[in-house]
Parts: structure tokens; C-alpha cells; sequence
């Protein structure tokens, strides 16, 4: 497969998911939204940052496609007038999707903030227990550390008060 077929072919994903999310009725902002699971959105943001990353992709090979369609030296041509009218027409194409994606992006973004703010302070208080537990442990440690010194103690004293007396005897 060529270039620019493979550069279609991805025009023609972006283009048909894009679509098919504008088309869905559940999106943020929207009366229905709150029926939107935190899973469902994370993949949205995950698949419309993917399609980011394909529209980068796809800018980078019609810049090239562009500077060969638009070459007015004759002995450097390579494209004919169809593959140009192809060209241009996958241009016109190929500009509309970024725009598309950054509104969906920007709403979709700004729907999965809370969940990621949500997520941030679960795993803080997760942290916040775990040191609380260590450090608990750590006490109760040093407690049955202290508890032992001091058994150890009373017995020497003992030992040696034991001795005296057997001395003394």
C-alpha cells in the first residue's frame, strides 16, 4: 500500500471515529452525561488522544504530499492532475479533523478531570493510611522493644540482687 493510501486510510478512521462520537447521545455536558461510567470516558479520552497523535501523523505526511502536488518545475513533477485533485481533496479533508478533535478533546478532558481528581485523592488517602499503619507497627515495635529491655533490666536487677544475698549469706 502507498503512502498516501495508507495516509487515506487513516483520514478515513480519524474521520469515521470522530463521527461516531459527535454522533453519540451521551456526551458531556449534556442532561444525559451523568450516565457516563468512568470506564466509558476513559476510553474516550484515551482514543480521541490517539486520534491527536494519527492527525499529527497525517499533517506531517500532507505537508509532503502538498509540496510534490504544488511543484511547478516540470522536470521535478511526479504527481499528474488526478493525483493532485486527490491530494488537495485529502487536504480539505485532513484540516477538518483537528479542530473536530481538540472540542471533543477539551469536553471530553474536561469530563474525566473530576474522575482523575477523584483517582489522585483515593490514592493520597491510600498513602496517607499505609504511613499511618507503618507507623503504628513502628510504635508498637518500639513498645515491645522497651517492654523487653525493661523485662531484661528487672531480671539483671534481680540476678544481682540475688547474688548480694548469696554474698552476704
Amino acid at each position: 500500500m502507498t503512502e498516501f493510501r495508507k495516509t487515506t486510510a487513516l483520514v478515513d478512521e480519524v474521520e469515521k471515529g470522530l463521527k461516531e462520537l459527535q454522533g453519540e447521545e451521551q456526551q458531556p455536558g449534556t442532561h444525559s452525561s451523568s450516565e457516563l461510567k468512568e470506564e466509558d470516558i476513559e476510553q474516550t479520552v484515551k482514543k480521541i488522544k490517539s486520534w491527536m497523535e494519527n492527525i499529527a501523523e497525517i499533517e506531517g505526511k500532507m505537508q509532503g504530499f502538498i509540496a510534490k502536488a504544488e511543484e511547478k518545475d516540470p522536470d521535478k513533477k511526479i504527481y499528474g492532475p488526478g493525483m493532485i485533485k486527490r491530494v488537495k481533496a485529502l487536504a480539505v479533508r485532513a484540516e477538518a479533523l483537528r479542530p473536530t478533535a481538540e472540542k471533543l478533546a477539551a469536553d471530553w478532558e474536561g469530563a474525566y478531570e473530576p474522575i482523575l481528581q477523584k483517582r489522585k485523592e483515593k490514592e493520597l488517602k491510600h498513602q496517607e493510611e499505609l504511613l499511618k499503619r507503618k507507623r503504628q507497627q513502628e510504635q508498637q515495635e518500639e513498645m515491645r522493644l522497651a517492654a523487653l529491655r525493661a523485662k531484661q533490666l528487672a531480671e539483671a536487677s534481680l540476678r544481682e540482687a540475688e547474688e548480694r544475698r548469696g554474698g552476704e549469706g
